[in-house]
């Protein structure tokens, strides 16, 4: 997921700590994540798939004002998809399986997405 606040203030100092930019998709009618150059270089994966029907998991709380709005919401959004996982695992536990692995737990690189802590081991759900 979306590392903290701090994390992302070291990642990305000012002037470069502006949040990704949300912009209303006039077909869908859903917000779709817009990207900095910076941020781009970080490969983030945006919340959204409006062509599928997937609104923004950030926005459906709000579109966010600052970096802290946005890291706060992103933490959210990661814990209910994460829940969501694994209780979506823990449902057959026992019966079609008996455990389950999240594959790449942290990532080496100053990821966006895809792990559950950041570089300096801070949960990111």
């Amino acid at each position: 997921g979306v590392p903290e606040e701090d994390t992302l203030r070291r990642m990305f100092p000012a002037p470069l700590d502006t949040p990704p930019g949300f912009v209303l998709d006039e077909k869908s009618g859903q917000y779709v994540e817009t990207f900095s150059e910076a941020w781009a270089h970080h490969q983030p994966l945006s919340y959204s798939d409006p062509p599928n029907g997937v609104a923004d998991q950030i926005a459906v709380y709000s579109v966010p004002a600052s970096l802290a709005d946005y890291a706060q919401q992103a933490q959210l959004a990661n814990l209910v998809q994460y829940r969501a996982l694994i209780e979506g695992f823990s449902s057959k536990l026992w019966t079609a399986h008996t455990g389950f692995l999240i594959w790449k737990v942290q990532s080496p690189w100053l990821g966006l997405r895809g792990q559950l802590y950041d570089t300096d081991l801070n949960p990111t759900a």
